[in-house]
């Protein structure tokens, strides 16, 4: 093999305390994140409510990790990032988001290093890393704990690059680099199957800031290894998605003209992230704005070729950011956004590269320096890392002001409800935060609207459901439970039927209910107790007693299965029994005061 060594970096005087500015700056945007909780949208999904999560490091987790495709994805890697997290820091959700932030912080890190140790550039490489660190549109991946994969797949990314620069510069034990590079990009895609477009990426950084002279058909090869796992990754995620019943059956006009339109508006947010929400639905994005992304889209392909040998940059910069969002773009539509700002985590760092060295060609007023030319002037050096400092803070501003939008669901939905329109998500996930409150009347609107919107929406169903049922109304709060239940069977669902009927005294239902309940979640305790609630008044003791076991057992710390298995002991007569279990229940919540009332009540007849 041979290859050209890259430029060797400048010995700018700039670059520590840049980078240290940046780091400094961005640690300042997120620091109001450490004081944030877990949110209800999918950080119980990945932390809070997922029993294997729970457990910590265990070797049940770990086998559980390869096999589960839960919340939609096949991630090995991000499990084991949230079990080590709880083994460490159990639930403080403060810890939790301080790693989503470490980890955004090295990635910051390693990209500036490995910019500036290809190219010499320290202030473009700078510029490059201060967008990526402190990007409005990279508050989601980094302020949302349920996002672990973004930032802990794009440390493995950048890990990657590094590892296959050191190959191509030749370097000692070159092809153990090579190896290394492999096994970082194996791990990133375990962590997130997003990074599927890594080859193509490293045939672009070939081409520069790499500057290989091999042949085109030698480097293509020589990514084999790369090019297979890719596909391996993809059909693995294509599996899971579509067995989760993630990929939606939208026709493909209405898909490419979604993915014209979102790269126009990713550009958009790019610059101008005023009006960025958590979640974006699928709407009409209009004519002008599809055959203003396709335009977009056309005229990157184009500069890109005839800008490939004059101006390198131009060409990696532009193709990088199409490229890297192709697996996300929504071709394949995965999940019911039209686009989404984690998305950009990655694409984001090719429009920065076609700012930084695009402004720094116009200053100098010709094309890419070369590796003698990157020192820049004093005075000129220190005009770039003003401006440098100024879109540190034109960025840092708003995207703490986004940070703060993350700091609960009730303030992280009503901003979303503010900046789009006809938000199905928004308004179920506002109205499930505003019934935790106990604000009844204004969450059943929120679910009624979002229920109005999409009426095929599962979810929003399944809370207007139990929305209704805190309020009394039980025949309605039934209705939109079994449409929920039509629309997508869960145990969850089938759970909060079971407790409507149950309350109704419509017993055989309840146990219905119940059953389907455990049959397609046999860990929900709660589904197990329910059950047995149901058993127990209609008589059939010791079945409900076997119930309350298998609760028991999925969750030891259930109290309420506890104290209820011993009143249903003690209706059987066995109150030695019962008063066992009351104990129990008191072992495990000491102020309980059913469990307590009972067991006093039977241990002042002489029960022991």
């Amino acid at each position: 093999m041979t290859s050209q060594n890259a430029p060797k970096p400048g010995r700018g005087s700039l670059a520590l305390p840049l980078l240290l500015f940046i780091l400094l700056v961005t640690v300042w945007v997120y620091l109001p994140a450490g004081q944030h909780g877990f949110l209800r949208y999918d950080d119980d999904l990945y932390v809070t409510a997922n029993e294997m999560v729970l457990r910590g490091v265990s070797w049940p987790g770990f086998l559980w990790s390869w096999t589960a495709a839960h919340a939609s994805n096949w991630h090995p890697v991000t499990w084991w990032s949230h079990m080590i997290d709880v083994q460490v820091f159990g639930l403080r959700a403060a810890a939790h988001h301080w790693v989503n932030v470490v980890l955004h912080l090295g990635t910051t890190l390693l990209l500036f290093y490995f910019l500036r140790r290809t190219t010499g550039a320290v202030l473009r490489s700078g510029f490059v890393a201060a967008v990526f660190a402190l990007h409005p549109l990279h508050v989601q991946s980094v302020a949302w704990v349920a996002e672990r994969k973004d930032v802990l797949s794009s440390a493995f990314w950048i890990l990657a690059i590094l590892a296959y620069a050191a190959y191509v510069q030749g370097k000692e034990r070159a092809r153990g680099a090579y190896v290394l590079a492999l096994l970082l990009f194996a791990f990133g895609l375990l962590s997130k199957p997003m990074l599927v477009t890594l080859p193509f990426l490293l045939l672009l950084l070939d081409h520069w800031p790499l500057r290989r002279k091999d042949p085109w058909a030698f480097r293509v090869r020589e990514k084999a290894p790369f090019f297979m796992l890719s596909v391996v990754c993809a059909l693995v995620t294509w599996s899971v998605q579509s067995s989760a019943g993630s990929v939606k059956s939208i026709p493909i006009g209405e898909r490419v003209a979604n993915a014209f339109a979102s790269y126009l508006r990713y550009v958009e947010n790019a610059f101008w992230p005023d009006s960025l929400a958590v979640f974006y639905p699928m709407t009409d994005p209009g004519r002008g704005l599809v055959l203003g992304g396709a335009a977009l889209v056309v005229l990157v392909i184009v500069f890109s070729v005839l800008s490939w040998r004059r101006l390198p940059w131009l060409a990696v910069g532009g193709l990088w950011y199409l490229g890297t969002l192709v697996p996300v773009i929504g071709i394949v539509q995965a999940g019911g956004q039209a686009m989404a700002d984690r998305y950009m985590y990655v694409p984001i760092i090719g429009l920065a590269i076609l700012v930084a060295w695009g402004v720094g060609a116009i200053f100098e007023g010709r094309g890419m320096p070369s590796a003698g030319q990157s020192a820049e002037r004093p005075v000129r050096a220190y005009v770039g890392a003003a401006s440098i400092v100024v879109v540190v803070f034109a960025l840092a501003i708003p995207a703490r002001r986004e940070v703060g939008y993350w700091r609960d669901d009730l303030s992280l939905f009503s901003r979303a409800l503010a900046v789009t329109t006809d938000n199905h998500v928004a308004h179920a996930m506002l109205g499930v935060a505003l019934a935790e409150s106990g604000k009844l009347e204004e969450a059943l609107s929120h679910e009624a609207e979002a229920v109005r919107i999409r009426p095929d929406y599962p979810v929003a169903q399944s809370n207007l459901g139990k929305v209704l049922f805190r309020l009394g109304h039980h025949a309605d709060a039934e209705a939109a439970l079994r449409e929920a239940i039509r629309l997508e069977p869960s145990a969850v669902a089938h759970l909060d039927l079971a407790s409507v009927l149950l309350s109704q005294q419509k017993l055989g239902g309840a146990i219905e209910e119940s059953q389907a309940a455990t049959e397609l979640d046999p860990g929900l305790a709660a589904a197990h107790s329910t059950l047995a609630t149901a058993l127990t008044l209609s008589g059939k003791f010791d079945l409900a007693i076997a119930s309350y076991d298998r609760a028991i057992a999925c969750d030891p710390s259930y109290v309420d299965a506890y104290v209820n298995r011993g009143i249903t002991l003690q209706a059987m007569g066995r109150s030695a029994d019962a008063a066992a279990s009351f104990r129990e229940a008191l072992a495990r919540s000491p102020e309980h005061p059913t469990a307590r009332a009972r067991l006093d009540a039977l241990e002042a007849v002489g029960v022991r």
